[in-house]
């Protein structure tokens, strides 16, 4: 049989089995290869990963597509391995060619493993180890199921770690000021403004208990603390540097540290815009608008859609209740112009939905924005409010009337703000119960809000819990994402009305790895759009994940998202509420419920039905296709975490310099 001219075919295989080695983080990899095997398909490359077996082979079929006239003599050895610290760009093609020629003319299967022992275990048929995103060529299957690109998501893209503790000190805080009796706003705050007067570097706070309080004369909204200027940040020497808020009678709508500025990141009528010219109906990078308009490379834009009538028709949230146009002002992200020519704009991240010339979607200038600040290894807490007691569900609604109570005291207290601000971080932060509380409170109501104009901040290593109010209105949130492209990982929350939440139009954000601990309701996608968000690997102790039509709660929310990731979902402890269930998620269109696992005794049911609450239930819960998609209820996933692996493909898909 003539085989000639299919050499190049058997490569690939291999070669896209090889590179699911160079995408492990195993300190040591091996290539088995096992004679006598079933063959694939004469005519495919590889065997159907579609439904990939438990043990993750991926059979190649080299007797019918190498070239005959190889020599076949050459020894097969039985295993290739090498040290991924020597995994550099060349290796995975040397490997494929070593593969190629030692296996000629043979049946082979090519099986990951790695020095902890085990294989790679099961494949979602979602990512296949050759995966692209649709903005880099990848297809949609079928019913038009592709997974979001999230490998752009926190500081710097993810290309760097955030610098926690790298920046030189450049001011230090009075140590006598952390007594924890006298007031130090103001010498916090002065070592604030002198770092910034000086052009940035960090401000180290010296272990303490250092006393905060809201200035009695400025406006009933400003924070305690605030840090607006770039290039600055405010360093701990870990959880004993403690920094206390003693002002819970003034604490209504307030931050503890406000980071970044203010202003809309959404456009006003003389702000000069761009509308595109050319719909965008899948994730890109390439723009079509106007060839006069005046960008070039290096500058920030926002690209904003509005939440026109056809565009909630079109998501079936004609209700004049839901959706509301003054509340959703549509989809909006912050990107970087990477070039301009003749009107097709580059843009350094995928749009993340589609974009319409009918729903006036447009990109403007933005500036004036907060970057490269982060707040480190340090402890926040709230002295609790005594005004009233705070009982559950009774005070739900007490947050607006009456005046003199603990619920209106506190409603919507932060404990860190960030506002118009890109390219931050996070780290090391937990909360703590101050000596003068009578019970387990940490902080008041909010722990860190991420606004809708901020993007690219990563939080690390941090803890919060223990919020005193955790009524409606918005409180008791502990990680809360409204903007875009944010990471939370390897952080905790306890105790939260709700631990991780996103809200309005957030995207592109991922929560990567973290822990959420005896929640009083879902941790959610909460009120309009949020879409293409990421939850990977996340272990569930008492808490449940949701994403679903809410109907006319909190203001219109509707439907609360589309194109969300659940990934490899871990139960701990169920809750009591949804007892078996891990993840509750009707979205609008499509939605992934990939891979849960459960500690003994408890349970890790991926349900694409909306049941905990009647009245939602009730509500149309479905966009097109009728169900969010299901797979590997009660398995694991491999890789561990998708983000990692779709990092790590786009580092190398675009030759970055990732670390």
């Amino acid at each position: 049989m003539e085989r000639r001219g299919r050499l190049p075919r058997a490569r690939s295989a291999i070669l896209t089995a090889v590179n699911t080695v160079a995408a492990r983080s195993a300190s040591l990899v091996a290539l088995a290869l096992l004679g006598g095997c079933a063959s694939a398909p004469a005519e495919s490359d590889a065997a159907d990963t579609s439904a990939p077996s438990e043990s993750a082979v991926v059979a190649v079929d080299v007797a019918s597509a190498l070239d005959a006239t190889l020599d076949t003599s050459a020894p097969v050895p039985d295993v290739l391995s090498m040290d991924d610290s020597a995994m550099d760009a060349s290796a995975p093609d040397a490997l494929a060619d070593a593969l190629t020629d030692a296996a000629a003319d043979r049946a082979i299967d090519v099986q990951v493993t790695d020095a902890r022992g085990g294989d790679a275990g099961r494949r979602s048929a979602f990512f296949a180890v050759d995966w692209r995103p649709a903005h880099a060529g990848g297809r949609p299957d079928a019913m038009g199921r592709i997974l979001p690109d999230f490998a752009y998501s926190g500081y710097h893209q993810g290309i760097e770690p955030p610098p926690c503790g790298a920046r030189p000190v450049v001011v230090t805080v009075d140590r006598a000021l952390g007594n924890g009796t006298t007031d130090a706003t103001a010498g916090i705050q002065s070592a604030i403004d002198r770092a910034c007067a000086m052009g940035g570097g960090a401000v180290l706070i010296p272990a303490g208990t250092y006393r905060l309080t809201f200035a009695q004369a400025s406006p009933a909204t400003s924070p305690a603390l605030s840090l607006s200027c770039s290039n600055v940040a405010l360093r701990g020497e870990g959880p004993s540097t403690r920094l206390w808020l003693d002002d819970p009678v003034d604490a209504r709508g307030r931050a503890m540290l406000a980071i970044g500025g203010t202003g809309s990141i959404y456009d006003a009528a003389s702000t000069t815009t761009w509308a595109l010219t050319a719909n965008a109906p899948t994730p890109t990078r390439a723009l079509s608008i106007a060839a006069g308009a005046t960008l070039r490379a290096g500058d920030w834009i926002a690209i904003r859609q509005e939440n026109t009538a056809e565009f909630r028709a079109d998501h079936q949230m004609t209700d004049p209740a839901f959706w509301p146009a003054t509340g959703f002002q549509g989809i909006v992200y912050l990107r970087r112009v990477t070039s301009f020519a003749g009107g097709a704009l580059g843009i350094d991240a995928p749009t993340m939905y589609p974009l319409t010339t009918r729903d006036r979607a447009r990109v403007y200038r933005v500036s004036t924005f907060t970057e490269e600040v982060g707040v480190e290894s340090l402890a926040i807490g709230m002295t609790l409010n005594g005004t009233s007691p705070v009982r559950e569900p009774d005070d739900d609604n007490s947050y607006d009337s009456p005046s003199g109570t603990t619920p209106y005291q506190v409603h919507a207290s932060r404990a860190i703000e960030f506002n118009r601000v890109h390219d931050a971080w996070v780290c090391d932060v937990s909360s703590f119960r101050p000596a003068r509380n009578g019970q387990e409170v940490h902080l008041l109501s909010k722990g860190i809000v991420f606004a809708t104009n901020s993007a690219r901040v990563t939080v690390t290593r941090s803890s919060l819990g223990f919020p005193q109010y955790r009524g409606g209105g918005g409180n008791g949130y502990l990680f809360e994402v409204l903007g875009s492209d944010v990471m939370i990982r390897d952080s905790e929350t306890r105790r939260a009305r709700h631990g991780l939440i996103l809200n309005y139009a957030a995207s592109g954000t991922v929560f990567l790895r973290n822990t959420i601990r005896d929640s009083r309701l879902s941790d959610d996608a909460h009120r309009f759009l949020a879409h293409a968000n990421l939850y990977d690997s996340i272990a569930l102790d008492r808490a449940w994940l949701q994403c679903v039509n809410r109907g006319t709660t909190s203001t219109g929310a509707g439907f609360t998202g589309t194109q969300h990731v659940f990934w490899n979902t871990r139960v701990l402890a169920n809750h009591s509420t949804v007892r078996t269930v891990a993840v509750e998620s009707a979205q609008w269109g499509h939605g992934y419920l990939l891979g849960s696992t459960a500690a003994p005794g408890a349970s890790a049911v991926l349900r694409p039905q909306s049941f905990s609450n009647s009245g939602w239930a009730a509500l149309a819960q479905q966009g097109d296709p009728p169900r969010d998609t299901v797979e590997a209820e009660g398995v694991a996933l491999d890789p561990p975490s998708l983000y990692e692996a779709q990092r790590a493909l786009r580092c190398a898909r675009e030759s970055l310099p990732c670390r």
